[in-house]
């Protein structure tokens, strides 16, 4: 490991990899660089420092390089935030369950709000693991957002928990139903720190079932959802993409719409 030649940025730029666990050159530039080149560069100087590993994915097309922080990286990186008094995060740089696409959503909402001409800000964006244990701080339990974040549009305001449907199942038992990973905000004995909960249903037959069993069983808070397939068609997660429950089937809205106002 030769950390000779690292400037801050390179620091806060292996900091930004270990937060999102897995980042490719594009949302790196969109998250701190002006242009993607730029990026590029930094992430090699990590890579070759051993901060970082670099791989690509077998199934993309594009060859996209991806990069991890590496067991160097986290260990520099806890000892320099420990050096400057700071605490460490929880489960630095560790992977955490569909981290692709809720990365997605960040770095979405990252390059909506720099398009929007200051109309809009993503105010702040939280992981998950620090997401739900806030959740248990308030005694909320059984729930695992993947994310937590506040977005601003038009002088108005979106507290949100972002859920990724998981459809996974063994082969001798059926997934659950979507709904059945927000049953535990019902036990919240002072409230949910959110005015809208966020759904990335796996398929759209999964979002219509979430809608049908939330209007039979509401939550205390408005639930809208939306398809990793209206996501990536837009790239834009605060456009005209979420479906809310209790209003009509197949009535889109733009995120900061989900909540009434």
């Amino acid at each position: 490991m030769d950390l000779r030649g690292l400037r801050e940025r390179h620091w806060r730029l292996l900091s930004l990899v270990a937060e999102h666990a897995l980042l490719d050159s594009e949302c790196a530039a969109e998250l701190m660089f002006g242009s993607r080149p730029a990026a590029v560069r930094h992430l090699q100087a990590l890579a070759r420092a051993g901060l970082v590993w670099r791989f690509a994915r077998d199934d993309d097309r594009t060859h996209r390089a991806f990069y991890e922080v590496s067991t160097n990286g986290v260990d520099a990186l806890t000892a320099r935030t420990r050096a400057s008094g700071l605490p460490v995060p929880v489960n630095l740089g560790g992977a955490h369950r569909d981290q692709y696409v809720t990365n997605h959503v960040h770095v979405g909402l990252v390059r909506a709000a720099k398009a929007s001409e200051g109309r809009a800000w993503l105010y702040s964006w939280h992981r998950g693991v620090e997401a739900a244990a806030g959740m248990r701080r308030l005694g909320i339990s059984s729930v695992y957002p993947q994310a937590a974040g506040t977005w601003l549009e038009n002088g108005r305001v979106l507290r949100f928990l972002l859920h990724v449907d998981d459809d996974r199942h063994s082969l001798s038992s059926e997934p659950p139903p979507a709904a059945q990973a927000l049953a535990g905000y019902r036990l919240g004995r002072t409230g949910i720190p959110a005015t809208a909960l966020l759904v990335l249903a796996s398929t759209a037959e999964r979002e219509a079932e979430l809608h049908r069993n939330l209007t039979a069983q509401p939550l205390p808070v408005p639930v809208a959802a939306t398809t990793p397939q209206r996501l990536y068609a837009l790239g834009d997660p605060s456009a005209k993409i979420w479906t809310p429950t209790s209003t009509e089937p197949g009535r889109l809205v733009r995120l900061i719409d989900v909540a009434p106002y």
